[in-house]
């Protein structure tokens, strides 16, 4: 993987004493912001040190501008099918914003040469610029790279060291600027804004589910029904999945342990792995509920992991849901099998974290 440097634009620290409310206001409103100043270039083209604190733990990574090709020629691999309309509704984003606004988010398995790299970078220079966010309790960093042959050591250790990334949020951001590089060759969308975080400093979280029916069933009946598939067991309220293929099931009369049963185990697809995402799909949504299309069926509503069972429990009673799934995060080394296998994952098995903020680095498709 070969990373270029590149002349971004940083959000100018004096003008926002919100930060949260900036951020998330970023996507929406971001020409304005621009136009008014609000982003400052730097000087030189760099590479970037990120840095994300919140208590008990920090994660590290780079950003980089990187060559369309790498995801085009599958060395930036997806494991998400695109959909057409969030596609063709990015395009747009990026054809309004003239700029990338927010890396996307890429993983690989741990180096130890580019970690012992980040470990002697760290706390070497004062940030470029530094934010935090109070309901987050998260502080953001960011570390300006410049000097040739500082930035030809770091390009020389990621092209021996790490030669394919796997997106971790941002599917539809590259297959927009894909297309759009494909469409207008004569434009500049050559490159796509990327942060690279390896394994250790990324976490898998789970993604779960609420449903709103039970087809008609009552709950002592769709236990009966879900029987057929897996053992049930009460269990104290609040507990989680322990491991793989073990889930918990909320209902409004109680909580429940379910495990698979062991004949549904057999016989493992060719990349080696059975993941609890499909099997809930195969076996419970679809014969019991009747759900065919999980992506887009009204009656599924996807929490993501980190909410916890409280984040579950409170979406069941504002939409009156049925009924209520916590899965077990995918294990990182089943993640990277399946990815490289091609293999696509069904829609929300995975949140990654931590999130890049929108707007902390900018990259105008002119200087990308």
């Amino acid at each position: 993987m070969l990373l270029h440097p590149f002349k971004a634009f940083l959000p100018v620290t004096d003008r926002i004493p919100a930060p949260e409310t900036f951020f998330a206001d970023c996507k929406e409103v971001f020409p304005a912001l621009f136009e008014q100043g609000y982003f400052q270039p730097l000087d030189e083209e760099a590479l970037f040190f990120y840095e994300i604190v919140r208590p008990g733990r920090t994660f590290r990574g780079l950003i980089a501008s990187v060559d369309i090709s790498e995801y085009r020629e599958g060395r930036i691999k997806k494991h998400e099918q695109t959909i057409h309309a969030k596609e063709d509704l990015q395009k747009s984003l990026f054809l309004e914003q003239q700029a990338m606004i927010k890396p996307v988010l890429c993983t690989y398995p741990v180096s130890r040469p580019v970690q012992t790299w980040m470990d002697a970078f760290s706390g070497s220079q004062p940030p470029a610029r530094e934010f935090y966010f109070p309901s987050e309790q998260t502080t953001h960093r960011i570390y300006s790279i410049s000097g040739e042959k500082t930035i030809r050591k770091i390009q020389a250790l990621f092209h021996d060291n790490v030669p394919e990334v796997f997106i971790a949020d941002g599917h539809h951001r590259c297959s927009a600027a894909a297309a759009l590089h494909e469409e207008r060759p004569e434009k500049p969308f050559s490159r796509l804004l990327c942060a690279f975080f390896d394994a250790a400093d990324l976490e898998i979280h789970n993604f779960n589910r609420v449903i709103t029916h039970l087809n008609g069933l009552a709950g002592e009946r769709f236990l009966e029904e879900v029987r057929t598939y897996c053992s049930v067991n009460p269990c104290q309220e609040g507990q989680r999945p322990e491991g793989k293929h073990e889930f918990l099931l909320l209902l409004p009369s109680g909580e429940y342990i379910l495990r698979w049963k062991p004949e549904l185990l057999e016989g493992l697809p060719e990349n080696g792995v059975l993941l609890d995402v499909e099997l809930l799909n195969t076996y419970l949504l679809g014969p019991i509920l009747h759900i065919a299309n999980v992506r887009n069926d009204p009656n599924i509503l996807y929490i993501e992991g980190p909410g916890g069972v409280a984040a579950l429990k409170k979406t069941m009673e504002k939409h009156e849901g049925k009924a209520a799934f916590c899965l077990y995060p995918v294990p990182s080394d089943d993640f990277f099998a399946l990815v490289r296998a091609g293999a696509v994952m069904p829609p929300k098995s995975t949140w990654f974290e931590p999130r890049v903020k929108t707007g902390l680095i900018v990259a105008p498709w002119t200087t990308v």
